[in-house]
């Protein structure tokens, strides 16, 4: 439904062209949604011929009602500051196509992603809620949380940095302090990923302390 704000035209007012209006939604879309991805097609709903607007000496200044951008459906604000100034809502349908990686095969819960194990698929970015990757480079080394599907788009719910640690696993406990670096074998309570705060036995002492990942075989303690 086309919402009329402000209409100030009598019978005898020239009427602005609702082919103008069309096409200054649809310019406006291709340049204002162009970072969503590629924009394809943009529908906007048919302009009831009924409108009497008055023709607007300027050149009209369409926008983003609230700032939103989302494809799908959508709304885009057309407003005309002449002397007889007007503001119209027109209901859009926005279709936009975005590469996408989904993935090549069956993959089970826990499977450490690699190159061959995606494929990059055209999809239109409005029925994707749930987020997409684009770059293999974020999803090399990430960890299933579970298995998908050939063919399945890989969101970032599926997703979590792989650990570097494995719980049971022997690691060196470093720490420094004071220009001295001190380091002691323990043992991984708990898996870990890069970065990420694990819990660890000094196997001298037998204290267990908290430790950060540093790589495959190394934590690090606060001193």
């Amino acid at each position: 439904m086309l919402l009329l704000l402000l209409v100030s035209a009598s019978p005898a007012t020239a009427k602005h062209p609702l082919e103008d209006i069309r096409q200054n939604v649809e310019r406006f879309v291709h340049a204002e949604f162009a970072s969503l991805g590629n924009i394809t097609a943009v529908e906007v709903t048919r302009l009831d011929p009924r409108l009497a607007l008055a023709r607007c000496e300027q050149p009209l200044e369409p926008f983003v009602p609230n700032g939103q951008r989302r494809l799908g459906n959508a709304t885009i604000g057309v407003r005309c500051d002449g002397q007889r100034p007007w503001t119209l809502y027109v209901p859009v349908r926005i279709t936009s196509s975005v590469n996408i990686l989904t993935a090549r095969r069956p993959l089970s819960r826990g499977t450490v992603l690699a190159a061959d194990d995606l494929v990059t698929v055209e999809r239109d970015a409005a029925g994707l809620p749930y987020g997409y990757f684009t770059d293999p480079a974020q999803l090399i080394g990430q960890q299933l949380k579970r298995s998908v599907r050939a063919g399945d788009i890989l969101t970032p719910a599926m997703v979590a940095p792989a650990p570097l640690v494995q719980r049971g696993q022997k690691v060196w406990i470093a720490t420094q302090g004071g220009g001295v670096n001190v380091a002691m074998e323990g043992e991984a309570l708990q898996d870990g990923a890069a970065g990420e705060r694990i819990r660890v036995r000094n196997l001298s002492s037998k204290r267990v302390v908290e430790a950060e990942v540093v790589s495959d075989s190394l934590v690090r303690v606060p001193w």
